[in-house]
């Protein structure tokens, strides 16, 4: 933020922040003719600008008036940057003027340009509203203004009608204001304060020093009496959650303790002001502006600071030390939780290698005596008869291989143990002959299935057998969820840096609650609902996304009930210079034929 601005008026030139400017007139045109550049200044500067005017004129005179100078002034209006405010609402309490009233009006004020995004805000004030018998007290609010104001993004110019003031008053001006503006003949001149400049000066410099070493504190910094907090550091604002100092200015302090420790906190405070604090520090806590406790310790010790005994306390955020044993607590606790974690996966991979294994050696035993018995059916005619309950047994047998496989593939990935045999292949070619090869069950149960692609061919690096097993699991089960009479599209589109292969069908869909599951392991969309006809182990998908992404693509899908699904995979295009011989295959027991019956095992004809 820029400290010195514009004041918009040519005999008094740049001024920075906290500068308290007196006119006094005698006549209203003389202050207009000052305080509407003023204003458009302030206004040109992303200031807030507030003008309040006395008992002598109203809203209406001094908008029109400030419309002769700013021809945009509705819109300043509009958007909240330009105020005109009556005395009364910021002075009266009660009918009389209120110093506490008026500083906490000045105060929100500020803080609401501030949240608003302004740099600061600018005020003219007309006085003249003032009664003789009150002009001492409101005299010494405004020396107390030149003092607080210093601190402040806050510009102020107060007007006073000159015929209404005795010369120790007009005294009391000049005193208070480091610019006093006055006619003189045709033209201005400017009075100058030059002790409160001095002073305003030489206390700026030991300030800016100040503030400068306080804010490089990593420790919160916060002056303070029982009502208010007078200043702090970032590290502060920072504690309490909140964006600036200016929203923790004018905050009382004990506010922000928990109710709970409050007493213990005005006590300590109290004793720290007088010197009599029982102990060095006080362990406490902060409520942050989203109502979070913070743990802290407290330093506090009296403080001189702009003539009133005050206090200095540093707080320092025990949070992290509070953690740190927290952790040192937990560390040993996790370390036997992972353990027991990585003891439970190693038995679980095992339990499922073994079982895989266990199950495949019966499983083909159990294929080798079907395909005798189908042998002696057709020899001794008896196949009509018999091939239904065969036809059953291994059709069921081909089920449980694909679960066995699906097992197996499905612990080697969890143990990084299954790797891709990859080699340069043509994948619209291997995409059209594995849509091909299932039209037939499609045919069978009324569905027409179709294929497309924007191009005749594209070669790049995969291996052809997962990517088979991706599709053919994808099919099934579009074939298992499309009722008779739909249709399943298979296109591809092949672009320069990736192939998109979507399957598409016209099946029941997927409810919008479940899409984000359906990927899920051992997930089915209702398992509560299944029928024999669609029944699986919730495996194939989950399965078929680690595939995928080991390819290094992406898979998604776009479903919508009782309109259909479509999956999409998306796989970059690229070459490899050589191939690495494959060393673990899912079922290389089986060809192209045996897998489509592995994979569409668990539809029933």
């Amino acid at each position: 933020m820029n400290n010195l601005r514009s004041s918009g008026i040519d005999f008094i030139g740049s001024i920075s922040w906290g500068t308290h400017i007196g006119q006094l007139y005698t006549d209203i045109d003389e202050y207009y003719e000052t305080m509407i550049p003023f204003i458009k200044a302030g206004l040109s500067d992303n200031e807030m600008c507030t003008w309040i005017y006395s008992n002598k004129t109203c809203y209406q005179e001094v908008r029109e008036k400030l419309k002769t100078g700013i021809t945009d002034i509705d819109t300043y209006i509009a958007g909240g940057q330009l105020l005109i405010k009556s005395y009364a609402e910021w002075y009266f309490k009660n009918g009389q003027f209120d110093a506490d009233i008026t500083s906490k009006n000045w105060s929100r004020h500020l803080s609401l340009a501030l949240s608003q995004g302004f740099d600061g805000l600018r005020v003219v004030g007309d006085s003249s509203w003032i009664d003789i018998a009150d002009f001492d007290e409101i005299n010494i609010y405004e020396e107390g203004i030149s003092k607080n104001i210093s601190e402040l993004p806050f510009i102020a110019a107060w007007l006073y009608d000159a015929r209404m003031l005795s010369t120790y008053e007009i005294a009391g001006v000049f005193k208070n204001h480091t610019f006093t503006i006055i006619r003189h003949k045709d033209g201005y001149k400017l009075m100058s304060n030059t002790g409160l400049q001095v002073r305003d000066h030489i206390k700026e410099r030991s300030m800016e020093m100040y503030r400068h070493l306080v804010q490089l504190l990593p420790v919160s910094v916060i002056i303070h009496d029982d009502t208010r907090i007078h200043m702090c550091n970032q590290s502060a604002v920072a504690l309490t959650g909140l964006k600036s100092t200016h929203e923790l200015l004018g905050k009382r302090l004990l506010d922000l303790v928990p109710p709970a420790n409050r007493s213990k906190a005005r006590k300590y405070w109290r004793n720290a002001l007088h010197g009599s604090a029982g102990s060095s520090y006080l362990q406490s806590e902060i409520l942050s502006n989203r109502g979070e406790k913070k743990p802290v310790r407290i330093m506090t010790i009296p403080y001189g600071f702009d003539g009133s005994n005050l206090l200095l306390s540093v707080i320092m955020d025990h949070t992290p030390f509070v953690k740190i044993n927290d952790l040192i607590d937990d560390v040993e606790r996790h370390k036997q939780h992972q353990n027991l974690s990585l003891e439970y996966n190693r038995l679980k991979t095992e339990f499922f290698t073994n079982i895989s294994h266990e199950l495949r050696t019966p499983l083909n035993v159990i294929l080798s005596v079907i395909q005798l018995l189908k042998l002696q059916s057709e020899r001794l005619n008896t196949w009509d008869i018999e091939s239904k309950y065969i036809d059953m047994m291994k059709q069921n047998c081909y089920r449980l291989i694909r679960l066995v496989n699906n097992l197996l593939d499905i612990t080697r990935i969890d143990s990084n143990y299954f790797h891709l045999d990859l080699r340069n292949y043509d994948i619209i070619k291997l995409v059209r002959g594995i849509t091909n090869s299932v039209a037939e069950y499609g045919k069978q149960r009324g569905l027409c299935i179709h294929f497309s692609s924007n191009s005749a061919s594209r070669v790049m690096a995969c291996d052809p057998d997962q990517i088979e097993r991706v599709l053919l699991n994808l099919l099934s089960n579009a074939i298992k969820y499309t009722p008779s009479g739909g249709s399943i599209w298979v296109d591809v589109y092949a672009g320069d840096k990736a192939v998109e292969i979507r399957v598409k069908d016209t099946g029941i869909g997927i409810p919008k609650d479940k899409q984000e599951y359906i990927f899920d392991r051992f997930m089915q969309v209702s398992s509560s609902a299944m029928t024999r006809e669609k029944e699986g182990s919730g495996i194939g998908l989950s399965l078929v996304k680690a595939l995928v992404e080991m390819h290094n693509g992406t898979f998604s899908l776009s479903s919508e009930p009782g309109a259909g699904s479509e999956f999409v995979i998306k796989l970059p295009v690229r070459l490899i210079d050589f191939e690495e011989p494959c060393r673990i295959k899912s079922f290389p027991e089986f060809n192209h034929a045996e897998r489509v019956i592995v994979e569409f095992s668990d539809i029933y004809s």
